[in-house]
């Protein structure tokens, strides 16, 4: 923990969206409309002297010229994340931070697209807002306009940079792609429900630098990703039909479904169909969870192995916020595919853990009920041993040759020569009987995965069976603890 002092003197860039913050009227107002807003030179006037602070900052239009107008902050759009991008990248080697003034009611989405769609960045983005405008008595806009500029211009002299976007907001600093708009009048209106805060603001600035992403390498330009795609955002309920749901994704790229509890979904056979025809034609899904604390268990339970064998990504512990914006910057750069796999990797602190899945159907058995497998697409190249926190293995789908009672099953991980005269136990990882009324059987394979990584192995499977199989397939679903350390 770092706590602050007063030193030297920084330069932050403001940038004006509008929202409560610079509200001509009283709130609440049923007449407010965008016209009541104050424009950034009107705003500037009201804004403090931080000089005594070692605050020196300059509000800056969006975009190019004027052609931006302030707006309530239901109204922001995607064109202006990356108008508010493109700024801050023209202005970045001017300043030493920034902070954007913004509407609390879409403030999550943009500090969430902010945050995937700047690469290399080395100097803090803080967003920030009032629930309560500027003229008001009381209101929380001063308070969070002095605590954010500070944070930016890093004007304390403990004060270390945070090179991400961050939330700054009542007595807490968030980063960005994990905050959640959590009242709409309290002023702690943001928390973050899957990750502690980065800080608090007091007497001092508390700043927890464990927590805080490493800067990217020196020489990195900070640059801009612009294309955002076509996502959409589902929340599934009790009831849904696969009408509502063909309706609710037609021509997306990409669809965030919003399911219940550790990720199951709602509907029957009709509406995973309808997920099974879009996954097929090449639109991204992915399952995120309802609630606000917790993770999708992705091939951890029966519910969510049904999306995950469909070819839904796991959302893991994204916020609805981060895995919408995160699925829309990936789709507006990259091809599908290769945004699926980033999509189950932590790029920006976003989410826990990378996920991974190697799998096969396997062939018609060979001769002496031995089955040798290559699993696909290997083992991500930019995991260490350490940062394994989970690998577990499903065998599904178990079906013998001939009927009959249940079957003795070994299985041996990267042991290409294991058949049944095999006594070595140490490559073998499943020794199981198997009930036929299951057809399938689990294996926690975190160890052994562990020592593949070390040796930079391919991944292969050979089972070994009393009696013929006519098929069974294989899931190897991978965790990776990797403290947001992949940045693209």
């Amino acid at each position: 923990m770092l706590t602050s002092g007063p030193n030297r003197s920084g330069r932050v860039c403001v940038l004006y969206t509008g929202g409560t913050f610079g509200t001509k009227k009283s709130m609440p107002d049923p007449r407010l409309v965008d016209k009541e807003l104050f424009t950034p030179a009107e705003l500037h006037e009201l804004l403090p002297d931080t000089k005594s602070l070692g605050v020196e900052y300059l509000v800056q239009d969006i975009g190019k010229g004027d052609s931006f107008e302030p707006v309530v902050s239901s109204k922001i759009q995607p064109a202006t994340w990356r108008e508010l991008a493109q700024t801050i990248e023209r202005q970045y080697n001017d300043f030493d931070g920034f902070v954007i003034l913004h509407g609390t009611d879409t403030l999550a989405y943009t500090a969430s697209a902010l945050s995937f769609m700047l690469v290399n960045l080395a100097k803090p983005v803080v967003v920030t807002g009032s629930q309560r405008p500027i003229l008001d008595v009381p209101s929380d806009a001063l308070a969070n306009f002095t605590n954010s500029v500070v944070l930016a211009a890093r004007a304390r002299d403990t004060i270390p940079v945070i090179p991400e976007v961050v939330v700054c907001f009542g007595d807490r600093v968030l980063r960005g792609n994990r905050a959640r708009k959590v009242s709409s009048t309290s002023w702690q209106g943001f928390q973050s429900p899957n990750y502690p805060a980065l800080g608090r603001v007091g007497r001092t600035f508390d700043i927890e630098l464990g927590r805080v992403r490493p800067a990217p390498p020196s020489d990195g330009t900070c640059y801009v990703r612009s294309g955002l795609g076509n996502v959409a955002d589902v929340v599934m309920h009790p009831g849904m039909t696969d009408y509502q749901l063909a309706g609710a994704i037609r021509d997306a790229q990409g669809v965030i479904l919003r399911t219940f509890g550790a990720g199951n979904p709602s509907g029957g056979p009709e509406v995973l169909r309808v997920i099974a025809k879009a996954v097929d034609a090449g639109v991204v899904v992915v399952n995120v969870t309802q609630c606000d604390e917790g993770v999708v268990e992705s091939g951890m339970l029966s519910g969510t192995r049904v999306l995950t064998d469909l070819g839904v990504v796991s959302g893991v512990d994204l916020t609805p916020e981060a895995a919408f914006t995160k699925l829309m910057v990936l789709l507006g750069n990259l091809p599908p595919a290769t945004a699926t796999n980033q999509m189950q990797f932590n790029l920006r602190g976003e989410q826990s853990v990378d996920t991974w899945e190697l799998g096969t159907e396997v062939a018609p058995p060979l001769p002496g009920q031995v089955h040798r497998v290559v699993l696909s697409p290997g083992l991500p190249g930019h995991w260490r041993p350490d940062e394994i926190t989970g690998a577990v293995l499903w065998i599904s789908e178990i079906r013998p040759a001939t009927p009959g009672g249940p079957i003795n099953l070994k299985a041996y991980l990267n042991d290409w020569v294991a058949d049944q005269s095999t006594v070595s136990i140490d490559r073998l990882v499943v020794d199981e009987q198997v009930d036929l009324a299951n057809r399938w059987l689990v294996a926690d394979l975190t160890m052994a995965v562990q020592r593949l990584v070390e040796q930079h192995s391919a991944v292969t499977l050979t089972v070994v069976t009393d009696v013929p199989l006519e098929r069974f397939e294989v899931v190897l679903s991978l965790f990776a603890d990797r403290a947001g350390m992949k940045v693209i």
